[in-house]
């Protein structure tokens, strides 16, 4: 069987590691291709080149450069896909469009997308699309009420994590006496920085904490608020800006670390707090994770500044609390194999194998 990936571009990121795992698992049974819109020189593309895959890039970096989406035709006419499966939004949309009718297309859809004129466009597009893989049942949801998609379209895998390589970031998770959190995201609006910072800035003088933020910042006007505001609450000296890191890096941080915390304004399923959890690190997060009540996440709601700051300020207080939610973190991840959720992927792709 012959599958062509699309995805919007291969940095590092959660949704473009996911489809690094399913293109490798995929390799090793069907001829895969991979097409991305941008960034083929990513890190995420460096392994998937280096694996042995190749891949080609439309460079389409914004609405000028949009009709460069051409090209995928010509990708399409030479590699004969028998299936195509795209990731995110804008590949989404491109490959649906692009796709000649008789090859079937499936797509995967990776956050509760709030924005109205990405959900415009999905509903106008969602008809090329024959299945739609859901990260989670909360976008499964959205898929089914905003976008009109019915719900035997919708299949829901989730994301997994390899427990075996945060072994080595584990710890005897005890409260330090200066508290170290740590938040693993883009500076990006919808990672509600903003918000945490403002809790950060609301914790009681008792508490002696600093927190950490690694992650690329594309958004700089974004990012030059969020310090702005660090300066002027006078909690500057307490944050620090990493920027982005190699996974050898961010697996130091998680051993380091106290405290995890996800502020998301909206997500899919966050890959970080999987990762957390194997790490043994206890997390907080917000409703919109994409998790389900059995999580051992510390969920902070309603997603307001006051109540980050009470949660924090809460967690850091018991040392029994703390201890427990770090035990049950380590055996939630090990329930969450990637092994039978890859799984998932191939069987869902011999559905469409017309070779045999």
């Amino acid at each position: 069987m012959r599958l062509l990936f699309v995805i919007t571009e291969l940095d590092e990121g959660g949704a473009e590691q996911v489809f690094e795992r399913v293109v490798r698992a995929a390799g090793k049974k069907h001829d895969v291709g991979v097409v991305c819109l941008l960034h083929e020189d990513g890190s995420v593309g460096h392994r998937i080149q280096t694996n042995g895959t190749p891949v080609e890039e439309l460079g389409i970096t914004d609405w000028y450069t949009l009709y460069r989406a051409r090209r995928l035709r010509r990708i399409i006419a030479a590699f004969q896909p028998d299936l195509i499966h795209s990731w995110l939004f804008h590949a989404n949309v491109i490959t649906r469009m692009m796709a000649p009718r008789e090859i079937p297309v499936i797509s995967s859809l990776r956050v509760a997308e709030p924005r109205r004129s990405h959900l415009w466009l999905e509903r106008l597009t969602r008809k090329r699309c024959r299945r739609f893989l859901c990260v989670s049942q909360a976008v499964a949801d959205l898929a089914v009420s905003r976008i009109g998609v019915s719900t035997h379209q919708c299949l829901v895998i989730e994301n997994g994590v390899d427990t075996s390589q945060f072994i080595g970031a584990r710890r005897h998770r005890k409260l330090q006496k200066k508290v170290k959190g740590l938040t693993v995201a883009r500076i990006v609006h919808q990672k509600g920085i903003d918000i945490l910072l403002r809790g950060l800035a609301m914790l009681p003088d008792t508490l002696d904490w600093e927190w950490h933020f690694v992650g690329d910042i594309p958004d700089l006007k974004y990012a030059g608020k969020l310090k702005q505001f660090a300066l002027t609450a006078g909690i500057d000296k307490r944050i620090v800006w990493h920027g982005g890191v190699d996974p050898a890096g961010l697996l130091q941080f998680y051993h380091d670390s106290d405290v995890f915390a996800l502020p998301s304004r909206w997500e899919g399923q966050a890959n970080v707090l999987l990762e957390s959890a194997a790490a043994a690190l206890p997390a907080m997060t917000t409703e919109h994770a994409g998790f389900t009540k059995d999580c051992p996440f510390v969920i902070v709601s309603p997603h307001i500044p006051s109540q980050w700051a009470h949660s924090i300020a809460e967690l850091c207080a018991s040392e029994e609390k703390y201890e427990i939610i770090a035990n049950r973190a380590v055996a939630w991840a090990a329930s969450r194999s990637w092994t039978p959720l890859l799984a998932k992927y191939l069987q869902l792709y011999t559905q469409f194998d017309q070779s045999g």
